[in-house]
């Protein structure tokens, strides 16, 4: 089963990723709403999957922070950890780091368990629910 994390501060917006993933497939996932708590979970455990917001808060009772996203991806980075990730959020934002799969978009349920499909399976991540 995959593991996934998910960053994401938005409740609606979470849970219309879960249920779009668990419509395509199985999987484990962990849910985090700042930086701190994303990054203290990839510190401890270990995920196939990281699915990422852009705009969320530094540390729980903080404000949104912009690019918060960006920071995690720097986090990884220097940190050599081994994952691939897909950025989640309302705005689109290409990032040119190699295990940044692809972005997508978020405006709502509609469409997100077929883009996340798209992606799990370009990637040969794993074998989507027919």
């Amino acid at each position: 089963m995959l593991k996934i994390l998910m960053i994401e501060d938005s409740i609606y917006k979470g849970e219309d990723i879960q249920r779009a993933l668990a419509d395509i497939g199985e999987y484990d996932i962990v849910w985090s709403k700042t930086k701190e708590a994303g990054i203290r979970m990839l510190s401890q455990m270990e995920f196939d999957l990281l699915v990422l917001d852009m705009y969320f808060p530094l540390t729980d009772g903080g404000k949104e922070y912009p690019d918060c996203g960006m920071l995690v991806l720097k986090w990884i980075e220097e940190n050599n950890y081994d994952i691939s990730v897909i950025v989640c959020s309302t705005v689109y934002r290409s990032i040119n780091k190699s295990f940044v799969l692809d972005s997508i978009v978020y405006e709502g349920r509609e469409g997100l368990a077929e883009e996340f499909k798209i992606i799990l399976e370009a990637y040969n991540i794993m074998s989507a629910r027919e």
